[in-house]
């Protein structure tokens, strides 16, 4: 089988395993990028680029460290043909046509959603904060709830000290 061919059946696999994510994040950035036009939203595409691009790094590097330190206590007598044989062990090669999609559009899906949520005092502003304080209050017996959530955890996990 040509690569061409390899290439388009992988990535065709790779579509259809991956297509209800896919139309999610696609259907969601549309919409986002709708708001964010409608409502005047900054959107920064390249907040969370860096992070991935290190976790990827640091993903890769900790697969050829492995790779080598089995070439190192095996000591083949062909170590290319070795480290090839163990890169395409376990699949790889469709294991990162597969996810290498998805990773790709992670950052942008994140960078999407981090912008939007900043922006979400344009849509809608916050005036019923201090009324739904007062009521969050009248709830919980005059305090704030978070504060009432950690008196009832330290009861919880007092048994356990």
């Amino acid at each position: 089988m040509s690569i061409a061919r390899l290439a388009i059946r992988t990535t065709s696999e790779a579509w259809r395993a991956n297509q209800p994510f896919f139309v999610t994040v696609f259907a969601y950035i549309l919409l986002a990028l709708i708001a964010a036009a409608h409502w005047n939203i900054v959107i920064n595409l390249k907040i969370y680029n860096k992070n991935f691009l290190f976790f990827g790094a640091a993903v890769t590097l900790i697969l050829l460290a492995v790779v080598l330190v089995r070439l190192t206590i095996q000591r083949p007598e062909q170590p290319l043909r070795a480290m090839k044989d163990l890169m395409l062990a376990n699949n790889l090669p469709d294991r990162i046509a597969f996810g290498l999609p998805v990773a790709l559009v992670i950052p942008l899906f994140f960078s999407m959603f981090t912008s939007i949520k900043g922006g979400l005092s344009r849509i809608q502003p916050f005036y019923a904060d201090t009324s739904l304080v007062a009521i969050d209050r009248a709830i919980h017996g005059g305090v704030d709830a978070w504060r009432f959530f950690i008196l009832c955890l330290a009861l919880a996990l007092s048994p356990f000290r």
